[in-house]
């Protein structure tokens, strides 16, 4: 009988390679001759469908041995190689495998010594694959020579629905030429890039490919060295894009005018459902802006406000928004300057509010309460129950597209998605 989602040993997998359909090998130390042994037993394996060969020690000679045996195999849909150290010249040989493999969907790279050299062998594939979707690059030195070969494939792929890219020092250049793709690319759904340095000046082409691109659903620009200057043209986007459904600003130098120049955007805006704010320099009137833009918003269904500086004067403007807004199901403010009252404060406010399920204030998480039927006291009339914070309180998926590392978000049609890229 075939196991799912098992831990075995390599010589578990040897003995009986039939008895699997999802292998997790990952962290065990397996080195060339490990690979070796696992590609023979692939070569005649039809079961195996998902491989996570993550953090090993694999390295240019394993990933040869693999990749002759993705040339045979037809059923691995997912492959994780991710903090292997194939470098450029094992991502050659993978990649030349898939060329005209038709089964994989998910490739995970993240961490594996692959420089703008190995861009090139990516950008081949990206080029030719029928079937993959998911491409997990983070954490690499692609640099934006990289990201130009990678952007030049996408304009004519039609395949590949997510692309992470984040901490693979790209500057405003890359972002250029990643811009131009979304001018062309139909399928592209979810772009991360994360932890890399594409600036204002990198941010303004993007926003201007966000007017006119169609499919793209999630974008991170998570700690990008962005500021308040390159808000104005993000907003500008965001008053007229209708897809984009999550956006992750996090630990960029926004301050309180680059929320207000976001927020003003979002007033009109109905389709994004989960904003990230944590760590943009965000103070009281910031929060103002944040409770402007609630009491209007009809979209908005996860907000992060965590580690900025909103006093209780700021929470008395998020709690006063709450009265009308309808849809908002997650709010998270840990780790501002919030004192015990400003949290009881958002609190009792909450006996008004229909939707929010989901309060984190600080130390402990809030299970909101409801007064719907004779089960639920209404909020105040007791103490509320409080618990230790769980650390995912709402559904998270196991895709790598799933969580953020600290901060989760929800999504009604999307689930969660890693902010992190």
């Amino acid at each position: 009988q075939k196991m799912e989602n098992a831990r075995p040993s390599l010589q578990d997998f040897l003995k009986n390679p039939s008895n699997f359909s999802h292998l997790d090998l990952s962290g065990n130390l397996l080195n060339e001759h490990a690979a070796k042994s696992i590609s023979e037993a692939l070569k005649t394996n039809s079961t195996v469908t998902a491989l996570n060969l993550g953090f090993n020690s694999i390295g240019e000679r394993g990933a040869k041995y693999l990749s002759d045996a993705l040339k045979i195999n037809s059923t691995i849909a997912s492959l994780s190689l991710r903090n292997n150290p194939i470098g450029d010249k094992g991502i050659s040989h993978i990649c030349e495998s898939l060329l005209t493999n038709e089964s994989m969907m998910t490739l995970d790279l993240r961490g594996a010594s692959i420089s703008e050299a190995g861009a090139k062998s990516i950008a081949e594939l990206i080029s030719y694959t029928k079937s993959l979707g998911q491409l997990f690059l983070q954490e690499n030195t692609l640099g934006d020579g990289g990201v130009k070969l990678l952007s030049d494939s996408l304009k004519s792929n039609s395949t590949l629905t997510g692309l992470l890219l984040g901490n693979n020092s790209i500057t405003s250049i890359g972002a250029k030429f990643l811009a131009e793709s979304l001018k062309f690319n139909s399928t592209l759904s979810a772009l991360g890039l994360g932890d890399n340095n594409i600036s204002d000046a990198g941010l303004r082409p993007i926003s201007d490919a966000l007017k006119n691109n169609k499919t793209l659903s999630c974008l991170n620009l998570k700690n990008n060295s962005i500021h308040q200057g390159g808000m104005q043209w993000l907003a500008g986007a965001m008053k007229t894009n209708t897809t984009l459904k999550t956006l992750n600003l996090s630990e960029n130098e926004l301050g309180d005018e680059g929320i207000r120049r976001i927020t003003e955007s979002l007033q009109s805006n109905a389709s994004l459902s989960n904003l990230c704010l944590q760590k943009t320099w965000m103070e009281d009137a910031g929060a103002q802006h944040i409770s402007q833009l609630l009491k209007v918003n009809s979209s908005l269904f996860n907000l992060h406000l965590d580690d900025n500086t909103i006093s209780d004067s700021g929470a008395v403007s998020i709690g006063q928004a709450l009265h009308s807004n309808k849809m908002l199901n997650s709010l998270f403010m840990y780790n501002n300057q919030l004192t015990e009252a400003g949290a009881k404060y958002l609190i009792q406010e909450l006996r008004s509010n229909s939707s929010l399920l989901f309060l984190d204030v600080g130390d402990v998480y809030i299970p909101v309460e409801r007064a719907a039927s004779p089960k639920h006291s209404p909020i105040g009339s007791n103490s509320p129950k409080v618990e230790r914070a769980p650390q995912s309180p709402v559904t998270e998926s196991r895709s790598p597209f799933a969580s953020f590392s600290r901060n989760k978000f929800g999504s009604r049609s999307e689930g969660i998605w890693k902010a992190q890229s």
